[in-house]
């Protein structure tokens, strides 16, 4: 289970299934030209080759790591920078005639360096562009039900 400012990493996207050759891979469908988003905070930069060729590489500030691959025509926006969860990374690439919808593929690496279920993860969590609070950026559902409740407090906060 999943805590805190984490988003599906496509708005509107289809839930989660997992890859069949690879189950702990999880599988998004998108439509063409689909926006990215980062699905946690962190530090983002281009995969290596040996890891994801073509995908991108998001350092969690929570010690997670995920990589995120489309097409080869996908644009990553984003390159070695922090970004907020949420925000856009990338753009999947525009319909060429052969395909209805794009696939993205998510792959979960936990702190401790073995791969998650990716599906388990991503499955529940909220559509970054649900809540239209800014264009790109994500919003974290507990703070904004401190919000609506009128609180400002948050736990661990000083």
């Amino acid at each position: 289970m999943t805590f805190g400012r984490w988003f599906q990493p496509v708005a509107g996207g289809v839930l989660p299934r997992p890859d069949p050759a690879e189950p702990v891979v999880a599988v998004v469908r998108a439509a063409p030209g689909s926006t990215v988003h980062a699905v946690t905070a962190g530090h983002v930069h281009r995969a290596p080759v040996t890891l994801a060729a073509g995908g991108l590489e998001l350092a969690g500030d929570d010690g997670t790591t995920v990589i995120l691959t489309g097409p080869p025509d996908t644009t990553w926006v984003r390159d070695d920078e922090d970004v907020a969860a949420g925000e856009v990374v990338g753009v999947l690439p525009t319909v060429d005639g052969t395909r209805d919808d794009i696939e993205l593929r998510v792959l979960l690496i936990g702190p401790d360096g073995v791969p998650r279920d990716a599906v388990d993860a991503l499955v529940g969590l909220p559509d970054p562009g649900e809540l239209d609070l800014g264009p790109g950026l994500g919003t974290d559902p507990f703070a904004l039900d401190l919000e609506i409740a009128g609180r400002t407090d948050r736990p661990g906060a000083p």
